[in-house]
C-alpha cells in the first residue's frame, strides 16, 4: 500500500516537471516573464516553466528556445503581457 502511495507521489512529480502545471491544488499556466536584475527580460513569450523549491524559475523561451535558470527574487510569469 505504501509502495502504490510513493510511486503516485512520484510520477505527479515526473508529470509536472515541466510546462504549465494543474496538480489539483489549482491551475497555473504562465506563457510570459519578465526579469529585472542580473536578467533583463520584459513580456519575454515562455514554452515551458519550473518552479524549483520556490527559489529559482526554470524557464525556455519562445523566440530562442534557451533554457534560463533565474533566481524568483528578480522574475514575474504572467498568463498575460504586464504594462502594455
Amino acid at each position: 500500500m505504501n509502495k502504490k502511495i510513493l510511486l503516485g507521489i512520484f510520477a505527479l512529480g515526473v508529470l509536472s516537471g515541466c510546462g504549465n502545471k494543474d496538480l489539483g491544488l489549482g491551475n497555473y499556466e504562465y506563457h510570459y516573464v519578465t526579469c529585472s536584475g542580473v536578467i533583463e527580460l520584459h513580456n519575454e513569450e515562455i514554452t515551458s516553466w519550473k518552479d524549483n523549491d520556490g527559489e529559482q524559475l526554470e524557464f525556455t523561451l519562445k523566440s530562442t528556445g534557451n533554457d534560463i535558470l533565474a533566481s524568483a527574487n528578480y522574475c514575474v510569469l504572467s498568463e498575460e503581457r504586464l504594462g502594455e
